[in-house]
């Protein structure tokens, strides 16, 4: 899932929000949003609206320092492995939370 993510999101989405606008701090803030809209709809169907948040939050960041990274090297790998990374510890913990 995160080297799917990656692909659209920095890749694809960053990429095209860089020739639209020639800027690439609005590719890095355009792509973060998309990425953090599509999390938090999934985080809505699990949490209540302040875990949910809290969540969104992260991810923004996370999405913007993904972003940034994709744009500074042009190469997932490192977004991809600290996104995998991400997801092990956010499932792992969520999984202690809901069960």
């Amino acid at each position: 899932n995160s080297l799917v993510e990656e692909f659209v999101f920095r890749k694809f989405v960053g990429e095209r929000l860089l020739e639209l606008t020639g800027s690439q701090t609005l590719s890095i803030i355009g792509s973060a949003a998309i990425f953090t809209l599509h999390h938090t709809v999934a985080l809505s169907f699990y949490f209540v609206w302040w875990q949910t948040l809290l969540g969104t939050i992260g991810i923004l960041v996370a999405g913007g320092i993904w972003s940034w990274l994709y744009l500074r090297y042009y190469s997932l790998s490192a977004c991809w492995i600290s996104h995998a990374i991400a997801d092990v510890a956010v499932f792992g913990t969520a999984y202690l939370i809901l069960f």
